[in-house]
């Protein structure tokens, strides 16, 4: 994926909640755009998960996003 289209989900207005699928087979779900944030070159994402736990991802990396039916935030 490229950091423009990760943009555009995460900026998307109204935002819907999606999952993030790596190349390596993890399932990350961002459920609000306060949940995930890109850094200012656009190669990683941060998203927090449950409790005060986060995940690292390389946007390179990442195979493709879903879009959760029906989901606004």
């Amino acid at each position: 994926m490229t950091p423009d289209a990760l943009k555009n989900l995460v900026y998307a207005a109204p935002f819907r909640a999606f999952t993030i699928h790596t190349e390596d087979g993890r399932s990350v779900p961002v459920p609000h755009p306060d949940f995930i944030s890109i850094s200012p070159t656009g190669r990683a994402a941060v998203v927090h998960t449950d409790g005060e736990k986060f995940e690292i991802i390389q946007v390179s990396q990442i195979a493709e996003a879903t879009i959760e039916k029906g989901s606004k935030a």
